[in-house]
């Protein structure tokens, strides 16, 4: 079948389109035994195509008017899934039709698709082949085809793919996302496929916070161990004013430091945010737990990231105060974490000495703990690009209505010594340094309470806070003022307060015995008002007097060695003998001798 025809580039598309509504159905005798009838319109329309492309390819450039690069250009405009993009590639598919015929290529599967589709195997080894690349991320292509292939003869599967098939498979780009995925966790999720996230901040400050420890890449010189070493910060900011409002150091980041940061933060403010963000750090336990659960109690609401990017802001602040404040001290040695840049964390020993030089030239403990508190102070004063200050911003946005404010007794529980301590007669002892302080819990006379919670401070303890449930706040009672036991060392105040209380402890103590005696009163007074009361106390009367006069005559009777004489109106227990003890003739022997 041989046409003559000028290329025109304008209504190429149009002519190979309308070329092939005229011939698919001369074309479909050599498909319909093969393929159904949604396949078969697909089949004729590329082979019509190739068929226009081949007669163009035959005729010399001057009668056609183009070369095979034009027509592979025009033919892409198509968008038929089965042309290749590929130049090369198109160029072998027309050959090879041309020493064979069109149908013979288009039946074996080679119509313009990728050269590894044309092999024949089992489809789930590719999805067996999804599942040893997402879990086996150090296997090598040739390890992939051999669990293949032992997986293909294990289950009768016809196959496997070949090498250059399982490369370029997993070459792709969108195919190596979508399987890492399962590799690398929910954070590739989040930075590769899923759509990311923005949130606002809270609107007023003191509502959210992050708080996050990080190594002070400032180093000091240790002179008890006689070594360089570093400091370890710990830092309570607030998102919306990026202001620091509690910190701490230590060797490294623990829950004593943790701890010991909040306790710096109390101090100064008396409020709780309503939520908290941290990491899964070891050191929010032991010390810190109970802090946790007092400040949960109270309402705020901990969340827990496993992820640097849940608590962006104190990352940024932390890369903030180093380059911006840190950088400036004399023996600021970088930036990073564990990056080998020249700017970044020292980790090599000998390449530290090299930078930092002689230990005795860097600052010791105290004059680092010294700077620290100036960094910091900077930092929450410093301006900048002409901005206001974190400590102006956060005093300006603070609502002391939008957050929790914290008693007096809570911040003592949290900071200070908090134990359950046993109540006896109406007062708890609390003792420090082998010395007891009384404190007198008022109100509870008529309560059985034997056990409460004690919050106090050991560097004042002329109060302490009651707590009666574990975090619920009862009272606060003030301590008692002991009165000395020789009456000449008392003070007039004193001997009037000894006078009150025994006066009141006596009045309290008739007021029990007149309690007692009105309530008999009242018995006895609902008792005359019954008919019977009369007859009942006469019958008990007579009983009483029957057995008084019993025991009266047995003590008589008992104490005489004489016979019991008989009375009619009185009984006597029968008289029991005391058992012998056998007698020792050696001894009545003796006796006789």
């Amino acid at each position: 079948m041989t046409y003559r025809f000028k290329f025109n580039e304008d209504t190429f598309c149009e002519d190979v389109m309308n070329y092939a509504n005229r011939y698919r159905r001369t074309f479909e005798r050599f498909y319909h035994n093969d393929y159904q009838d949604d396949k078969l319109h697909s089949k004729t329309t590329l082979h019509s195509i190739y068929t226009y492309t081949l007669n163009l390819s035959q005729q010399p450039k001057k009668e056609s008017g183009c070369s095979i690069k034009e027509i592979h250009r025009q033919l892409k405009l198509l968008k038929n899934e089965n042309i290749p993009d590929n130049y090369d590639y198109f160029t072998s598919i027309l050959k090879e039709m041309d020493a064979k015929t069109i149908q013979d290529v288009l039946i074996h599967d080679c119509k313009g698709k990728p050269k590894y589709k044309s092999r024949k195997f089992n489809p789930l080894l590719i999805d067996y082949l999804d599942v040893l690349f997402a879990k086996n991320p150090l296997k090598k292509y040739r390890q992939f085809h051999e669990m293949l292939l032992e997986k293909a003869q294990i289950e009768n599967w016809w196959g496997p793919p070949s090498i250059h098939f399982i490369k370029r498979y997993l070459s792709d780009k969108k195919k190596q996302i979508e399987l890492r995925v399962v590799r690398n966790g929910e954070s590739y999720f989040g930075k590769t496929i899923s759509k990311q996230m923005h949130f606002s901040l809270p609107e007023f400050a003191g509502q959210l916070f992050e708080i996050d420890g990080s190594r002070l890449q400032i180093p000091y010189n240790n002179t008890i161990k006689k070594r360089i070493d570093f400091l370890t910060v710990f830092i309570i900011l607030d998102v919306t004013s990026s202001n620091v409002l509690g910190y701490a150091h230590g060797p490294f980041e623990s829950s004593v430091v943790v701890v010991n940061a909040f306790k710096r933060y109390f101090k100064t403010y008396s409020f709780l945010p309503v939520q908290i963000t941290r990491d899964g750090s070891s050191a929010f336990k032991k010390d810190f737990i109970f802090m946790e659960e007092f400040m949960a109690k109270r309402g705020v609401k901990w969340v827990v990231t496993h992820n640097p990017q849940g608590k962006p802001h104190i990352e940024n602040f932390y890369k903030i105060f180093a380059s911006s404040i840190c950088s400036y001290h004399q023996a600021f040695i970088g930036l990073g974490i564990t990056s080998s840049h020249i700017d970044s964390r020292i980790t090599d020993k000998k390449k530290l000495r090299k930078k930092v030089g002689d230990r005795n030239n860097l600052s010791t403990y105290e004059e680092l703990v010294f700077d620290l508190d100036l960094l910091i102070s900077k930092y929450s004063n410093m301006i900048f690009n002409g901005c206001e200050s974190a400590q102006m911003k956060f005093d300006r946005k603070f609502e002391s209505t939008q957050v929790t404010t914290l008693l007096e007794a809570d911040k003592t529980a949290m900071c200070g010594t908090y134990k359950s301590l046993t109540v006896s007669n109406c007062e708890v002892t609390v003792t420090h340094n082998s010395q007891s302080h009384f404190y007198q819990i008022p109100g509870i006379d008529g309560e059985s309470i034997n056990e409460v919670f004690v919050a106090y401070n050991t560097e004042n303890l002329d109060k302490i806070h009651l707590y009666k449930d574990h975090f619920q706040y009862w009272q606060t009672v003030n301590e008692y003022e002991v009165i000395p036991f020789l009456a000449s060392q008392r003070t007039s105040s004193q001997q009037e307060r000894y006078i009150k209380e025994l006066s009141s402890r006596k009045s309290r103590y008739q007021q029990l015995i007149k309690n007692v005696k009105d309530k008999e009163k009242r018995v006895e007074e609902a008792s005359s008002n019954n008919p019977n009361f009369e007859v009942i106390r006469i019958h008990r009367n007579k009983e009483d007097e029957a057995n008084a006069q019993n025991e009266f005559t047995r003590s008589l009777l008992g104490s005489e060695n004489s016979n019991h004489e008989d009375h009619d109106d009185v009984f006597y227990p029968p008289t029991i003998e005391e058992p012998k003890a056998p007698q020792d003739f050696r001894i009545e022997r003796f006796k006789k001798i």
